[in-house]
């Protein structure tokens, strides 16, 4: 099945061959994360993306930042994983908008990744839909391919 890009996030994908972030979480100490993710698609044609659009309060940023780290931290050890990013905008009335971008080297490796998460999640009991509607957080989610064709 053939997915539509995103109108907001087509420029970044093209954009995005590798990328160095800095982040210093308040009251945390900073990290630097180095990724490099192909985005030659003559090379890597399989690639798959899961991007996921966040809009949370901003009051409740830094509770949603934590899970998202435990989340990157578990997905940086599953198979086929190639990197993700994080883009951040400030959003309508005190809301932030937050766009994630994850890379897979295969839809396969993208479906065993999300078991994986969803094991841990249970295991933990760690329930997002929860933490999203405690939040005040929602969230569109969406896999895709870079047909070559539109690139």
């Amino acid at each position: 099945m053939k997915k539509r890009a995103l109108p907001w996030m087509a420029s970044a994908v093209l954009l995005l061959s590798s990328c160095t972030t800095t982040h210093a979480a308040p009251d945390a100490p900073e990290r630097t994360a180095s990724m490099k993710m192909p985005l030659d698609l003559d090379q890597h044609p399989n690639l798959h993306f899961r991007i996921d659009r966040i809009t949370v309060p901003t009051a409740s940023r830094a509770e949603l930042e934590t899970a998202m780290h435990r989340i990157t931290a578990l997905l940086r050890e599953q198979p086929g994983f190639l990197g993700n990013v994080v883009f951040e905008r400030k959003g309508d009335a005190g809301t932030l908008v937050l766009v994630t971008m994850a890379t897979w080297e295969s839809a396969e490796a993208m479906a065993k990744a999300g078991e994986a998460v969803r094991a841990h999640n249970q295991r933990i009991g760690f329930d997002a839909q929860a933490l999203f509607q405690r939040l005040g957080a929602t969230m569109e989610r969406g896999d895709y391919i870079a047909p070559r064709e539109l690139q």
